[in-house]
């Protein structure tokens, strides 16, 4: 939560504190121990070769699915041909579709495949292969496309690799009955090492370029907790500002250092790699502002509409300083712009469905102490767009609207009021007055309260408290733990579930709680305490397997090169190197008559993921070689300069 202390009026801060005869500010962060990184951090099973990545799917229709992989080559100037089957039955006796796709370095050898043809509301089983070497079994399933009795999401934000394990992730896919996984944004964080850390990010410095996103995504996809969720269940992924730059606008971050090159370079990297690794259904380009459109209606049958916002990046611009600037509730100041709230604002009024569910990455509802807004990057520093919205919603008498918002790295349960601070609009006893409800989920491992930014508070209790004093809107606050949202939508009501795990720093800890129930009822538009947990849904598929620990013996070639780009190479090539254990490892580069031109690596090379510069600006034209010898085992790659 490094960005907040920018965002909150500290002045404020003080008054609060005094009213509220707060004594310790300032006070020391209680930061949960952190682990080093050890060889449980790094799951590469040769056996996996060349699907190293896994495989994935995602954003679903009644009758179409993206599935998706990468493969790692051998050789990384040619073009692969990757096959695909899409089955009803785990052992493939029943192929309803199959084909192939040509990939290659211009997409970094990612596949990803629209199937289409689809019966709805069914499970399918994908693998992919070449040469004879199969991929692991994915499992997908189609949104319905009629009346279901319940859909169940899982809701996740903040997934920062380099502060905690993906733990969360393994409760998720062991749960087996999640028929949609929802990521909020920040699916990546674009930072170098920051802080205390509990694995670490390669490149260790800020990324910006086209191939550092690449690796960056390339790293997170091989956490096994993230492989196997996406194995088992289709995603809907939006970006946030991170999967960028911190902050980042439709124009501009001020995040953004210009010695990093254009902003515009680095927004065209950032999204171009993310639609290579992400499952997602990519826009029709017509001209190059189609490129950044990543708004989607995603129906399941006469149950939900779910509605995807981009409010980052396709129109925003930047937020007001404070409420007494000039561009502060003007209908210039936009967080997703005209085309987009015209859009919206038309798939409600049009929505058949009983529920009408906006994912959005920031928070929706207002967030004041003393009548001013806490973080104008949220909704609240662009009060036009989203009056716009309430205001549809009031005057065409839209019930049933549940927000799912991130970034804030801590959970929320709000009711949405135009105004929760004017009673004649909002009663803050029974909620009267809420046009719609929001639930925020907790980050799945990005410093939240505790461990990044406590605004001097020192204590997540006297914070909770002094939130709810000003906020009666606000119904659950739980700002230290990590986890997701159990979303469980019925004819009856929309519950969330809280739950959080008991200590993200150890890998092996897969221990979780509930903290807390909401739900809105239907017609009701404001939130409800729940009870019960909801039930598991009655029928369990099978699990394809994916074993994950498979030991590497000591005859087995480590450390597998995952990309090499780019080749052919004018100037500068990047290798990409990932081991599982630590070995005595001496990469060199050679010529054609196997003449040492440099030595790259020599020596014990610990469990990790590595990036190499190669210089080539003073070697002539021709073929050379990237070898790797460990033990008495060689592996070369081919490599052209131009």
């Amino acid at each position: 939560m490094e960005k907040r202390i920018r965002i909150f009026d500290k002045s404020m801060l003080v008054i609060i504190v005094l009213l509220f005869s707060i004594s310790s500010a300032f006070s020391q962060n209680q930061s949960m121990q952190r682990r080093n990184n050890s060889e449980k951090d790094i799951y590469i099973n040769p056996d996996f070769a060349p699907f190293y990545h896994s495989v994935a799917s995602g954003d679903p229709t009644s009758s179409a699915v993206i599935i998706w992989t990468r493969i790692t080559p051998d050789d990384f100037q040619t073009e692969i041909e990757v096959f695909y089957e899409v089955s009803t039955t785990i052992d493939f006796n029943q192929i309803v579709t199959q084909g192939s796709f040509i990939t290659n370095a211009d997409r970094d050898f990612t596949v990803k495949i629209d199937i289409t043809d689809l019966e709805p509301d069914t499970y399918y089983f994908y693998r992919f292969s070449s040469n004879y070497v199969y991929s692991h079994i994915g499992r997908t399933k189609t949104a319905p496309d009629n009346d279901v009795p319940n859909i169940k999401f899982a809701v996740l934000s903040g997934s920062d690799y380099t502060k905690g394990f993906y733990t969360a992730l393994e409760k998720i896919s062991e749960r087996n009955d999640i028929d949609l996984v929802i990521h909020t944004g920040d699916y990546i964080y674009e930072h170098g090492n920051l802080g205390e850390i509990t694995r670490e990010h390669y490149p260790a410095a800020e990324i910006y370029l086209l191939q550092d996103y690449r690796n960056r995504l390339s790293q997170y996809r091989l956490d096994p907790n993230l492989q196997r969720c996406h194995q088992l269940y289709p995603w809907v992924v939006i970006w946030d500002d991170h999967d960028i730059v911190v902050d980042a606008l439709r124009d501009t971050s001020f995040r953004h250092n210009p010695s990093l090159g254009l902003y515009s370079a680095r927004k065209y990297a950032a999204i171009k790699a993310f639609r290579e690794w992400i499952p997602c259904r990519d826009p029709e380009v017509i001209d190059e502002n189609d490129f950044y459109k990543n708004w989607w209606h995603f129906s399941y049958g006469s149950l939900l509409d779910l509605f995807t916002l981009d409010v980052r990046l396709y129109d925003r611009d930047m937020w007001a300083e404070n409420i007494f600037s000039p561009e502060y509730n003007s209908e210039d100041a936009k967080i997703i712009g005209p085309e987009q709230l015209n859009w919206i604002k038309q798939n409600l009024l049009e929505s058949q469905s009983k529920w009408k569910i906006i994912v959005n990455g920031l928070m929706f509802t207002h967030f004041k102490a003393l009548g001013y807004p806490l973080v104008m990057e949220n909704w609240d520093g662009y009060p036009y767009e989203r009056n716009q919205i309430l205001d549809h919603i009031k005057d065409n008498n839209i019930n049933n609207v549940v927000f799912l918002s991130g970034d804030f790295h801590c959970a929320f349960a709000n009711n949405v009021p135009k105004n929760p601070y004017n009673i004649l609009d909002y009663n803050p006893i029974n909620g009267n007055g809420s046009l719609a409800v929001e639930f925020i989920s907790p980050s799945l491992s990005s410093d939240n309260f505790d461990e990044g930014n406590d605004y001097g508070l020192g204590s997540a209790d006297v914070a909770v408290g002094l939130i709810t004093a000003s906020n009666a809107h606000m119904r659950l606050i739980e700002l230290e733990g990590h986890g997701y949202i159990l979303f469980d939508i019925t004819q009856e009501r929309a519950q969330a579930e809280f739950w959080f795990m008991e200590n993200i720093q150890d890998p092996e800890n897969f221990n979780e709680y509930l903290h807390g129930i909401r739900l809105t009822n239907f017609n009701d538009n404001k939130l409800s305490t729940g009870n019960q947990p909801s039930p598991p849904k009655p029928y369990q598929p099978d699990i394809p397997e994916y074993d994950i620990y498979t030991d590497i013996t000591n005859e087995t070639l480590s450390p597998i090169v995952l990309s090499c780009y780019p080749n052919p190479v004018s100037q500068t090539c990047f290798l990409n190197v990932v081991t599982e254990k630590q070995c005595d490892c001496r990469i060199f580069l050679t010529d054609v008559e196997n003449k040492l031109i440099n030595e790259i690596f020599v020596g014990k090379m610990k469990s990790g993921n590595f990036v190499y510069e190669l210089d080539f600006s003073n070697l002539t034209s021709g073929m050379y070689f990237v070898n790797i010898l460990v033990k008495e085992e060689i592996r070369t790659i081919k490599i052209i300069k131009n």
